[in-house]
């Protein structure tokens, strides 16, 4: 178990969660909004996912 990988994939599940809730991906919430440009926003909602998912694959199955 790689648990950096594993540790910074949550802290992604978080980030992306929040985007999807506030409905805003940037930090403040504010910069690319889902009513605005929704296309932005949800490449980068698709960006952060994949990467999320494989920093979880990596945490969980140990690789480096």
């Amino acid at each position: 178990m790689n648990v950096a990988a594993l540790l910074v994939g949550l802290f992604g599940l978080l980030v992306v969660g929040r985007a999807l809730v506030v409905g805003g991906a940037s930090a403040d919430g504010e910069g690319f909004r889902r009513d605005e440009e929704p296309m932005l926003y949800w490449s980068i909602v698709a960006a952060g996912t994949a990467i999320t998912c494989f920093l979880l694959y990596l945490g969980i199955s140990g690789r480096s």
